[in-house]
């Protein structure tokens, strides 16, 4: 397989499992928060609030893909 199809597809799963990751810790951390919003009616503060940590958690995921992943990544072994 190329390495660059290789390389977007863990880019893709990474980001996927990042936001779920994110999403996650947003309702570990914040659930007070996200259970008085819903009571005031406020799901666009949900929405919100699990978006932002959703989409941080995914580039914090993709930002620590391993090295030897990279495309363009040369081994000393090559």
């Amino acid at each position: 397989m190329n390495k660059w199809n290789d390389f977007l597809l863990t880019v893709f799963i990474r980001f996927t499992c990042g936001v779920f990751l994110g999403c996650l810790v947003s309702v570990l951390f914040g659930y007070r928060t996200i259970l008085k919003a819903l009571s005031e009616d406020n799901i666009w503060g949900v929405v919100a609030r699990l978006a932002v940590w959703g989409v941080v958690g995914g580039i914090i995921c993709i930002f620590t893909t391993p090295r030897y992943t990279w495309p363009w990544y040369k081994s000393d072994r090559e």
